[in-house]
């Protein structure tokens, strides 16, 4: 159902992405487009793939697993490869969906950025989700600490710099705006894709020495770097905590 929803919602995003590209440029409506991308759909992955981990271990299917040569590490690189697996064939099938309608409309563009994106976030909250289900002793739980997460990194995190913002210096907030855009995994992706599509011109002259280095080959391999760490330190953090449940037996 959860998945269901997931391709439906892509579909509209990506035709009204489609008609905007038509009328021109990044805009409001692009930017709204955009954030509702970073807002939905990490909260679909992080719900489905969490209870899918959780599930396991709540109903003892994990333990009987372990019962058979089957490492820890092989038992979550198999459900992280499943998770994302079934995200792209959501994101494949959306594209076809796409140009199907499009077909009767004189055909359609696909923005091959926002599909890169999209994927890039599949692949990095598939592994989060993997780490909330692996801390998670029930479904329940691993709902709870998907929405609080998921909260964290939309909302919360987001109004508590903007609270700080009003008590410190200018000088000092910028660095902490700065620092807060690596650490929160939905602002990096949103700043990454508009460096990719070159409008950062749109977050103001505070960014523009931050993006103008990583702009530059030693930047861009940064970008790269950070994005690599939030999906590698998930999964790593996934399997000490599987490792760590089974010593306490």
């Amino acid at each position: 159902m959860l998945l269901s929803i997931f391709i439906v919602l892509f579909v509209a995003i990506l035709m009204l992405q489609q008609l905007n590209t038509d009328a021109g440029g990044f805009d409001r409506f692009q930017a709204s487009l955009l954030n509702l991308l970073l807002f939905l759909f990490p909260l679909f992955i992080l719900t489905i793939g969490a209870m899918s981990i959780a599930a396991d271990i709540e109903s003892g299917w994990y333990q009987l697993i372990r019962s058979y040569p089957v490492s820890i590490a092989h038992y979550l690189g198999a459900k992280y490869v499943a998770l994302v697996s079934i995200f792209l064939f959501a994101l494949a099938t959306t594209e076809a969906v796409i140009l199907i309608v499009g077909s009767f409309f004189g055909g359609v563009h696909i923005d091959t950025q926002f599909l890169v994106l999209t994927t890039v976030i599949i692949v990095v909250f598939s592994a989060i989700s993997v780490m909330i289900g692996a801390f998670s002793i029930h479904r329940l739980q691993a709902l709870g600490f998907s929405l609080g997460l998921w909260a964290v990194f939309t909302l919360l995190s987001n109004y508590v710099v903007m609270a700080i913002g009003t008590i410190i210096p200018k000088h000092v907030y910028e660095k902490i705006i700065y620092t807060h855009v690596h650490i929160n995994i939905i602002e990096w992706l949103r700043y990454v894709y508009l460096i990719q599509i070159e409008q950062t011109g749109i977050l103001g002259k505070s960014f523009y020495y931050l993006s103008q280095f990583y702009e530059t080959s030693l930047g861009i391999g940064l970008i790269i770097g950070i994005t690599i760490l939030w999906w590698f330190i998930p999964l790593c953090l996934a399997y000490f905590k599987l490792k760590r449940k089974e010593s306490y037996r």
